[in-house]
């Protein structure tokens, strides 16, 4: 037990040792960071000039986030940088003033200019805290969707600007392009369908348009057809009403010409009279047998009419 006890100090030595030998080999300007890869931190705070912002507030493309301060000597050299990318429209840039007062920030920011969209406010460094700061300066690189993707210590010059984030810069840009053409090749087939599907509605809507027209076009035909249907049916009933005439008439007839007849029978007429009276007779009779002709032709007449339309009419429907 006692012996176990001894080798500890001998242990603690050597992990101690291992940390201190992996720190010699660290670019104090790639310090690790727990956030790489991984969205920032959530917030809901003043800008230094006052305004409201939050993490729906920050840029949707990709942008600098630069922790900077008034006391900060190494800020003012980078500072040139920030002014150039931010007048060039190269790149949005947020800022957190961290740790600082706020008058003193907007004196700084008057004096030098702002190349910022925006500057957090963190007097207390509590957001600071959040990032992993360890102090002004530092430059974060945060893509579309609000992700850290690349975290730099000390000053951001035109040199580093040019060797470290332009390159990361375009492979985030490259990423996103992957993800668009990616999203592209999956989406192809359902826009086909979409396009597919919008066509066949508007054929549908053409058709529907055609019927339609067509129910329009039958109502007029049918109400057109109505009077003439009437009529049809007038002329029938007149026909039915002079053929009763005609009949009538036929048996007066008949039966005046029966009693002259008698009549001059009883009065010895001669045979002349008898043959006369005959004779009128069969004119009479050959009279209304060419009325009744006539009736039976304008019957057959109305009868194809009549026919003619319900055919119209039927061939409209279907």
């Amino acid at each position: 037990m006692n012996r176990s006890l001894a080798f500890l100090p001998v242990a603690a030595f050597l992990v101690l040792a291992v940390v201190m030998w992996r720190g010699l080999y660290l670019d104090s300007k790639e310090l690790p960071s727990m956030l790489i890869d991984k969205p920032m931190p959530a917030f809901d705070k003043l800008t230094v000039d006052g305004q409201a912002v939050d993490n729906d507030s920050l840029p949707t493309e990709p942008f600098l986030l630069n922790v900077w301060g008034s006391y900060c000597l190494p800020c003012l050299i980078e500072h040139p940088t920030f002014m150039r990318l931010s007048e060039s429209a190269e790149i949005p840039i947020v800022g957190v003033n961290y740790r600082d007062q706020k008058a003193l920030a907007l004196d700084w920011l008057e004096e030098n200019g702002n190349p910022y969209a925006f500057s957090i406010l963190d007097e207390p460094g509590r957001f600071g805290i959040d990032l992993g700061v360890y102090g002004a300066p530092e430059t974060y690189l945060v893509d579309s969707k609000g992700v850290i993707r690349y975290r730099h210590v000390s000053v951001l010059d035109e040199t580093v600007w040019r060797e470290v984030f332009e390159p990361a810069i375009a492979e985030q840009n490259d990423i996103i392009q992957a993800a668009r053409t990616s999203d592209s090749e999956r989406t192809q087939p359902y826009e086909e369908q979409l396009t597919a599907l919008d066509e066949e509605l508007r054929r549908l809507d053409a058709q529907a348009t055609q019927y339609e027209s067509r129910i329009a076009q039958l109502s007029v035909d049918v109400s057109a057809v109505d009077p003439v249907l009437a009529q049809i049916n007038s002329i029938q009933d007149s026909i039915v009403k002079v053929e009763g005439q005609l009949a009538s008439r036929e048996r007066d007839q008949i039966a005046s010409a029966q009693r002259t007849i008698g009549a001059n029978a009883d009065g010895n007429a001669g045979p002349n009279t008898r043959r006369s009276a005959d004779t009128w007779i069969t004119q009479q009779r050959a009279r209304i047998a060419e009325l009744q002709g006539q009736v039976a032709q304008l019957r057959a007449t109305a009868q194809s009419t009549v026919d003619a339309e319900r055919t119209r009419l039927t061939n409209l429907v279907s």
